[in-house]
């Protein structure tokens, strides 16, 4: 009798194969890789800073809620630019959404969170509290 390795997520490769004959170039990169805009995030002069490439969206898109613990972004573009007097004989149209939750450190003082939209970037930011000092508890043995 042969020995054979188990490979409980062998037929997996099948099925990723079965999506892309479906859905076509969504899933070329890989079933579980989808593209997300690039994101910073990083502390400059006592703030955190947000930024976010949106290059095809306007600011009236993009919506933006900051809770005590988290940014959420949200961007929906839609653009037809279809012509009455033309007879088509192919037509492209683009739209896109984007949504994305980034948990936020909890020394972020939300409540004054501001936001900026300039050439396809969004920045967001929030001033930082100072973190208290990390406190050693002692161990107290009860005998």
């Amino acid at each position: 009798m042969q020995i054979v390795r188990y490979a409980p997520f062998k037929g997996m490769d099948a099925i990723e194969d079965q999506f892309k004959d479906i859905f076509g170039e969504v899933f070329d990169r890989g079933f579980w890789q989808m593209e997300l805009p690039a994101t910073d995030m990083y502390e400059e002069d006592g703030k955190l800073m947000v930024e976010v490439d949106l290059p095809k969206f306007k600011e009236d898109e993009v919506e933006i809620t900051v809770s005590a613990d988290a940014l959420e972004i949200k961007a929906q573009h839609e653009e037809d630019t279809e012509k009455k007097e033309r007879k088509y004989v192919m037509r492209e149209s683009t739209s896109g959404s984007f949504w994305r939750r980034i948990t936020l450190p909890d020394n972020a003082k939300t409540d004054e969170a501001a936001a900026d939209f300039t050439d396809g970037v969004l920045k967001v930011s929030m001033p930082l509290t100072d973190r208290p000092e990390p406190k050693k508890l002692s161990i107290k043995s009860k005998k």
